[in-house]
């Protein structure tokens, strides 16, 4: 009883370290790591010389999804790190970890169940229950929902969690949860080493890093390989992929996996992955077999069908997917049946460039009457890459027509904020003005840049909400509109070349990529999942938000192979 009033008082009272610390630290155990591990080596002089009391978790993994966690406590941080050790002597991994994640306590706050203050935002909380030896990092309380959005307890969730999956709950005899249980809140500070990387964590993922090319090109590989893990032998993606619980979803979009694979085949383009290319060519074939002739009368046309329904947007997304397929392929065998695809979008399309039908029932022919903000945009860049494969004016005519329309009567009169960050007409907008420029595209381009920017994060309390949009912001909303403001970039600088605005967008561009990369799953914000060789290279939804779906990957790819090519071409010596 003496010893865990003595615990508990430590715990209490328990800091974490100041920043250059953490670093010492950090550094401290990577190279003890490499070079005296189990032991650890002798202890910087700042860290030796430590007194104050720590409560530290330190996990221990293989780098395959098995891990060790050893809590410590202690007069100083030497004293509660070799705690940790010794409470981590039974592990199976401690001989020969590849990677360690520290977890340092502070700002402790206790309370009891029943009287639970809100933990939020749940990400920058944790909770400890008992003696404290129950502790739920911050990402904990999200990932397996043990709070509510609003940072209440979910004491059923909570219960089971402790019996069923917490490391040390059942070692506690799995002792109850009543109104009277004595409960902490705690924020965290951590860090991740392995034999290469030495990082500090905030929400567990590492914070800002330069956008250095090299770093660049090995993400959007990694990103590559995780859509090519995720296609099956037919060619149909794992949609949705929960990594916390290693499980994915059923559900499926025709249309997704149309721009799924489009990303995959621009990254094939650039980097020449073979791998790559041929779960991309079962990807097109899966797409190939969605697509059917037209049930319309008098129509020699085909469409994307997915649930009995037929969508503009699915047949532009086929379009870019199919047109991709030939540039990196060289092989024209589709060409007929993109003409089909676009053919049906033209069948669609009024005088005044207005597509009248954007979903329709495939078998009745009966128009839905959703209109889609983002749909337009998709069938004009991808009549925009059939033209350059065919040279047939009519798709360029469609193309401009449409844009036209978007700008002269969609768009007319709005002001910056009422406008729609449309990505996909800012794609096409650029391609259409390299074709049939106009004064038109590039003043429209320029507004929509200039909406997009405007509303990005730039100062916020939580330093990782910086070059995201909503609130809280999200990888894919903002993935999309860096996509949309490298094409206007692309458009305004060779069109028109007003300083100022191009500087703002490639601030605005540098911090949602930044933004984007902290929601990328690697090594270091991987380490606590069941099976982190899945998850690594694809996107998470948001801070907040595990799930990797395929769009959270293929506008996030997309968005970094633009910049890429951007830097690339501006690395080329003039021709003038």
């Amino acid at each position: 009883m003496v010893e865990q009033q003595q615990s508990r008082a430590l715990f209490e009272a328990s800091r974490a370290l100041e920043g250059e610390h953490l670093q010492t630290l950090l550094a401290w155990l990577q190279a003890s790591l490499s070079h005296t591990w189990p032991e650890l080596g002798e202890a910087p002089p700042s860290l030796a010389a430590d007194e104050q009391a720590r409560t530290l978790l330190l996990t221990l993994s293989n780098g395959q999804g098995f891990h060790d966690t050893g809590m410590g406590t202690g007069q100083g941080i030497t004293t509660a790190l070799n705690a940790a050790l010794d409470a981590l002597r039974h592990s199976n991994w401690l001989r020969q970890p590849t990677q360690l994640r520290v977890d340092l306590i502070d700002q402790v706050e206790p309370h009891q169940l029943g009287q639970a203050p809100r933990f939020k935002p749940r990400s920058l909380f944790g909770l400890a229950l008992h003696t404290p030896a129950l502790i739920c990092l911050p990402e904990a309380l999200v990932t397996h929902q043990l709070v509510t959005r609003d940072g209440k307890p979910r004491l059923a969730t909570l219960r089971k969690y402790l019996n069923h999956q917490h490391p040390a709950g059942r070692q506690l005899g799995r002792q109850p949860l009543r109104r009277s249980t004595a409960l902490w809140r705690f924020s965290v500070q951590s860090g991740y080493v392995d034999h290469e990387v030495v990082s500090p964590l905030y929400r567990g993922h590492p914070m800002r890093q330069p956008l250095e090319d090299e770093r660049l090109v090995h993400q959007a590989s990694e990103a590559g390989a995780y859509l090519t893990r995720a296609t099956g032998p037919s060619g149909r993606f794992v949609y949705s992929y929960q990594p916390e619980a290693d499980h994915s979803s059923p559900e499926y979009n025709i249309l997704r996996h149309a721009g799924t694979t489009w990303a995959m085949l621009d990254l094939y383009r650039y980097n020449g992955d073979t791998a790559l290319l041929k779960a991309a060519c079962r990807a097109v074939n899966y797409l190939l077999a969605a697509i059917r002739p037209s049930n319309e009368p008098g129509k020699e046309t085909c469409c994307v069908v997915e649930g009995g329904e037929v969508k503009l947007g699915g047949q532009g997304l086929a379009l870019i997917c199919l047109a991709e397929h030939t540039l990196a392929t060289g092989v024209r065998q589709h060409l007929k049946t993109m003409q089909g695809l676009a053919q049906w979008i033209l069948d669609h399309q009024d005088q005044q460039g207005q597509f009248t039908c954007h979903k329709l029932n495939y078998y009745s022919g009966t128009p839905s009457r959703m209109v889609s903000g983002y749909y337009p945009g998709e069938a004009i860049l991808g009549l925009m890459r059939l033209y350059q494969l065919d040279g047939q004016s009519r798709w360029l005519d469609g193309a401009e027509r449409a844009a036209k329309w978007l700008i002269e009567v969609r768009d007319q009169n709005k002001t910056l904020d009422e406008l729609e960050h449309d990505h996909w007409l800012l794609y096409g907008l650029n391609e259409l003005q390299n074709h049939a420029p106009s004064p038109q595209f590039i003043a429209h381009a320029k507004r929509l840049a200039q909406a997009i920017c405007s509303t990005q994060h730039r100062t916020e309390t939580y330093p990782d909400w910086v070059g995201g949009w909503y609130r809280p912001p999200r990888t894919t909303p903002t993935a999309t509109r860096c996509e949309g403001l490298a094409a206007a970039y692309q458009l305004l600088e060779a069109h028109h070349h007003d300083n100022a605005l191009l500087q703002q967008i490639a601030g605005a561009i540098n911090h949602a990529l930044q933004y984007i990369l902290e929601n990328q799953y690697s090594p270091a914000n991987s380490l606590l999942l069941p099976n982190p060789r899945i998850a690594q290279g694809g996107f998470r939804g948001a801070h907040e938000q595990a799930e990797v779906r395929i769009d959270f990957v293929q506008h996030s790819l997309s968005a970094l192979l633009l910049y890429l090519r951007h830097k690339e071409a501006q690395k080329k010596p003039s021709t003038q």
